[in-house]
C-alpha cells in the first residue's frame, strides 16, 4: 500500500491537502506566502516513454528572490528538496505525497548564498548553475559566468556555514561567461561528473570533466541533435540520468532526459550517444526545465523531480513535477550501488589542468 502524507508522512497535512482540492496550501515564515496549485493538465503521454507522471505544481511566490532556479537537490535526509537560483538564492520545501502522487509543498524557504567572505552574493557572482552533495552533509555548487565550484559544509541552516573552493579543472576559467557547468553529479564511488553547456572542439560533444578535487580527467559529453546538459542526477544502480535542452530555430525547446551508462565514463573510448528515457512534449514544450532531483520510489525504481527556471519573467512560470521511473527502466545501464565501491569505473587519460583554489575535500 503506497504511503502517503509529506515525504516521508504527514497525516495532518495531507487531510488538510485532500480537503482543499487542487489549490495547496504552504507554510511559510514570511507575511506573503506563496501560491502553490497543482498543474492544470498532465504532460502529453506521447513521447515520456519509460516515465510516467505522478503529478505536478505551479508555484507563485511575490518574493524578490523567488525565480529563476536552476539546480534541484535533496537533502540528507531525502525529505526536503533544495534549490539553488541564477541569482545568488536557495529555496527549500518538502514534497507533499497522497497515493504516490505529488499534490502540494510545505515549508517552503528562502535565502542568500554567502561567499567566503560571509556577504550575499551578487551579480555575476550569484549565478549558481548546478548542485549535488559533498558526501558529508553538505552541497557543492557550480557557478557560471565567475567559473567555479565552491563546497558549503554541512550546517543545521541550508547553506549556513562559509563555502570553501573546491579545486576545479582549470579549464573552467575558458568557458564563455553564460556557458559554464550546469550538471553536476556525485557518483557512486566519490567521484564527481561535471558537464559544460559549451561545445568542444570535437563536433558533436560538449566539454566535461570527471574526477575528485584537483585530479581531473577530461570527458567528452555526446551533444545529439545540439542537444545541452542543463542538470544530472546519479541513480541508486549507479546510472547516470541527464537532463537535456534541445534549442530549436522555429519551435519550442526540446526537454528530454537520458541516461548515460556508467560505463560509458570513460576518458578515450568514442563516445555513445545517451539512450533517451523520455521527452516533454504539448504544452510543456516551451517550459525551461533546468532542474533535475532524484529519489528512491516504493518497490523499487525511481522519483524523478523536474524544476523549471522561469527567468524572471511574468509570462513564464515556476513548475515542480514528479515522474517515476520503474525498476526495469531505472537499473537497466549501470550496476549494483555496492557493487561499484572501491572499484574503479575505467581508466582515464593524464589529468587534465587544474586550479589550485583550495584544501582537498
Amino acid at each position: 500500500m503506497a504511503q502517503s502524507g509529506r515525504f516521508p508522512g504527514s497525516r495532518a497535512l495531507l487531510a488538510a491537502v485532500l480537503a482543499a482540492g487542487p489549490f495547496v496550501a504552504a507554510s511559510t515564515v514570511t507575511a506573503n506566502p506563496p501560491q502553490i496549485r497543482s498543474l492544470p493538465s498532465a504532460p502529453d503521454a506521447q513521447g515520456l516513454g519509460a516515465l510516467a507522471y505522478r503529478g505536478g505544481l505551479v508555484i507563485d511566490w511575490d518574493h524578490a528572490r523567488f525565480g529563476g532556479f536552476s539546480a534541484l537537490e535533496f537533502d540528507p535526509d531525502g525529505g526536503v528538496l533544495v534549490a539553488v537560483t541564477d541569482r545568488g538564492s536557495w529555496l527549500t520545501a518538502s514534497p507533499v505525497m497522497a497515493a504516490g502522487e505529488l499534490v502540494g509543498l510545505e515549508g517552503l524557504r528562502l535565502g542568500a548564498l554567502t561567499g567566503p567572505d560571509g556577504e550575499a552574493l551578487e551579480g555575476r557572482g550569484g549565478d549558481a548553475e548546478a548542485l549535488a552533495p559533498d558526501g558529508a552533509g553538505g552541497y557543492l555548487v557550480a557557478f557560471e559566468r565567475d567559473h567555479r565550484v565552491w563546497r558549503y559544509p554541512a550546517a543545521p541552516e541550508p547553506f549556513g556555514a562559509l563555502p570553501r573552493p573546491l579545486e576545479a579543472p582549470g579549464e573552467l576559467a575558458d568557458l564563455k561567461s553564460n556557458r559554464g557547468v550546469e550538471a553536476l553529479t556525485r557518483l557512486c564511488d566519490g567521484r564527481l561528473l561535471l558537464i559544460a553547456e559549451r561545445a568542444a572542439r570535437e563536433q558533436g560533444l560538449a566539454d566535461a570533466w570527471i574526477g575528485r578535487t584537483g585530479v581531473w580527467q577530461a570527458f567528452r559529453y555526446p551533444r545529439p541533435e545540439g542537444s545541452r546538459a542543463k542538470g544530472a542526477v546519479t541513480l541508486a544502480d549507479c546510472a547516470v540520468l541527464v537532463l537535456e535542452r534541445i534549442k530549436n530555430k522555429d519551435a519550442p525547446d526540446t526537454t528530454r532526459i537520458v541516461r548515460l551508462r556508467t560505463d560509458a565514463l570513460r576518458s578515450g573510448a568514442a563516445p555513445a550517444e545517451p539512450e533517451v528515457i523520455g521527452r516533454l512534449n504539448g504544452a510543456l514544450e516551451s517550459e525551461r526545465f533546468e532542474a533535475i532531483a532524484v529519489r528512491p520510489a516504493e518497490g523499487g525504481g525511481s522519483r524523478i523531480f523536474l524544476m523549471t527556471d522561469d527567468g524572471f519573467q511574468d509570462d513564464r512560470r515556476t513548475l515542480l513535477l514528479m515522474f517515476e521511473l520503474g525498476p526495469e527502466a531505472a537499473h537497466r545501464g549501470g550496476r549494483a550501488r555496492g557493487a561499484a565501491r572501491g572499484r574503479s569505473l575505467a581508466r582515464y587519460e593524464a589529468p587534465v589542468r587544474t586550479e589550485s583554489l583550495a584544501k582537498r575535500l
